[in-house]
């Protein structure tokens, strides 16, 4: 049954401080609180933990909440783990955030179905991003960003044994859009590493990638502008 779910009618928010030292529980298939709480269209329903969020069953954002081009926004302190499939339609977007506190201990973990959206935007960000062989990322014409809240931190494509945060050309693979994967952000200091050749091997897909600090890669083929 749901549990602990006070918070989030009104402002369709759960909030960290919304039923303090409790477990939460919502379902996703059209038959509890968030179909009954009048989120509009075109809403964004945010979720968020001290601790670990999990999402175990499919969660289509528009059966569960009867409207249409939702966004939902799930961050938690430590880990946001998928094992199910997440579907938003029309512009909805899908923002999975762990290690909130930037403390660099949480990490996004697609363990199977994975995220879909109807050209929606979709950001994974955390200490690390983990997308296993059965999970799919599809965001339609949308762009897919993957970014890291600690501005220090460092990515990397395929370095996961340099460092920590390593996105490899396997997990590309499973990562689908027509418009453009992004690493990094405007507010990133850290390097984006590059450093082995064919490290990406995604040639009909578009890369862009942003930070304050460095961009390093011996790739061929691939050119570099500091701006």
């Amino acid at each position: 049954p749901e549990a602990n779910t006070s918070g989030f009618t009104g402002d369709f928010n759960e909030a960290f401080n919304d039923n303090p030292g409790a477990t939460s529980v919502f379902h996703t298939n059209g038959t509890g609180i968030l179909a009954t709480s009048g989120v509009p269209n075109g809403a964004t329903i945010t979720f968020q933990a001290t601790s670990t969020i999990q999402v175990l069953n499919d969660f289509n954002v528009h059966t569960a909440t009867n409207a249409l081009g939702v966004t939902l926004a799930l961050t938690a302190n430590v880990d946001v783990v998928v094992s199910a499939t997440i579907a938003t339609d029309g512009a909805g977007a899908v923002v999975l955030a762990a290690d909130a506190n930037a403390d660099n201990v949480g990490v996004v973990n697609v363990t199977a179905g994975g995220v879909i959206t109807g050209n929606g935007p979709i950001t994974f960000s955390g200490a690390n991003v983990l997308i296993a062989p059965t999970a799919t990322v599809n965001a339609g014409s949308g762009n897919i960003t993957f970014v890291s809240p600690n501005p220090a931190s460092f990515i990397a494509v395929s370095e996961a044994t340099i460092i920590p945060y390593s996105v490899s050309n396997d997990e590309l693979d499973r990562v689908t859009t027509t418009g453009t994967i992004i690493f990094g952000s405007p507010q990133m200091l850290g390097d984006i590493n590059l450093i082995k050749d064919h490290v990406i091997d995604q040639p009909t897909k578009n890369f862009l990638f942003v930070t304050g600090g460095n961009i390093a890669t011996a790739m061929a083929g691939v050119d570099v502008q500091q701006i």
